[in-house]
């Protein structure tokens, strides 16, 4: 008796996207997730690093260590990643400009997302603190100053997706 793996029947396709300004590819697939068997999954997972846009005050020191010479400087951290671990793409996590933390300027925000883009190749995640209002002001300056880098922001969820893209929209 032959075993025939059962097959199901996967109507959805995820779009093919292009990251960043030397284009990777992601998505693609005509299949549920990881399950090649069944059909073609034409660009494999990426991998990405987080790198805080402040220093981490509650990471144990187990995890600090390997980026102990760079946690203070995001673009030197992100590097690091890039070219000591071989990543494919870094998320900045802007965990800084939580209004109920540091609550950092839009301005600052912007250079340290400049500064890490001076330091990488790779595609770039910038990811907000999830506080609807300050995202919005936040990931639509920084699509503003960093129009044409092909950047990717989030998140974007039903509370903010309008106002996040209103100003993409009328461009």
């Amino acid at each position: 008796m032959v075993f025939e793996l059962p097959k199901i029947n996967y109507t959805g396709e995820i779009k093919e996207v292009e990251l960043g300004l030397n284009k990777i590819k992601v998505g693609g697939e005509k299949i549920y997730p990881f399950c090649s068997f069944e059909g073609n999954m034409p660009n494999l997972p990426k991998i990405a690093m987080e790198v805080l846009d402040i220093p981490p005050e509650d990471w144990p020191e187990t995890c600090i260590k390997p980026f102990k010479d760079a946690v203070d400087n995001p673009g030197k951290w992100a590097k690091k990643c890039v070219d000591e671990y071989k990543v494919e793409m870094i998320c900045l996590l802007l965990e800084g400009i939580d209004p109920d933390g540091k609550n950092r300027s839009v301005e600052d925000t912007v250079k340290t997302v400049k500064e890490v883009l001076d330091n990488i190749n790779v595609p770039l995640i910038v990811w907000g603190c999830e506080k609807d209002e300050k995202d919005v002001e936040v990931l639509r300056k920084i699509a503003e100053e960093f129009e044409g880098k092909n950047l990717i922001l989030g998140p974007v969820v039903d509370n903010n997706y309008k106002k996040l893209g209103e100003g993409r929209i009328q461009a």
